[in-house]
């Protein structure tokens, strides 16, 4: 019986201490908190436009300049899949317009939280710890129109 009341009573410390210890609130557990960011690696030094969207929120058209990045975070949609595509386009060699789903919930939610994208000709590159996992384009996504509130902080 000592025994039992022992484990009990440091279950109920541990839980009485987790929050003030833990970096995540109770809110993040349930809905993630996700930053992409998309970083122009393209030979040649060429700028990059970038416009990137979701079925929620626009973030409007950018112009990166080499080695430049764009950055946004939001919380993954507990309703249904998260997913924002982007489309790329540039001049030159292997230029033109380029289509790929930045973030998608189904294939990241488990692979990053922090999600950096090498954007080059051959496709985007995201980086996993110590590699890269490179992706081909894609075919042109469906168009999607934004949602009025967005949610979504944007930094470049």
């Amino acid at each position: 019986m000592k025994h039992n009341n022992a484990i009990i009573l440091a279950v109920l410390l541990f839980l009485l201490s987790a929050p003030a210890t833990m970096c995540h609130t109770k809110s993040d557990l349930i809905r993630p908190h996700t930053t992409v960011v998309v970083v122009n690696k393209l030979d040649g030094e060429r700028p990059l436009k970038v416009h990137c969207q979701s079925h929620d929120y626009d973030l409007g058209l950018r112009m990166l300049m080499p080695h430049q990045q764009l950055n946004w975070s939001f919380r993954n949609n507990i309703f249904e899949n998260e997913r924002f595509n982007c489309s790329m386009e540039w001049g030159g060699e292997g230029g033109g317009v380029h289509w790929f789903d930045i973030y998608d919930e189904h294939r990241d939610f488990e692979r990053c939280t922090y999600c950096r994208w090498l954007i080059k000709q051959t496709g985007p590159c995201l980086c996993l710890y110590d590699r890269e996992s490179c992706s081909h384009w894609k075919t042109p996504p469906p168009v999607h129109a934004a949602g009025e509130n967005s949610k979504v902080r944007l930094g470049v």
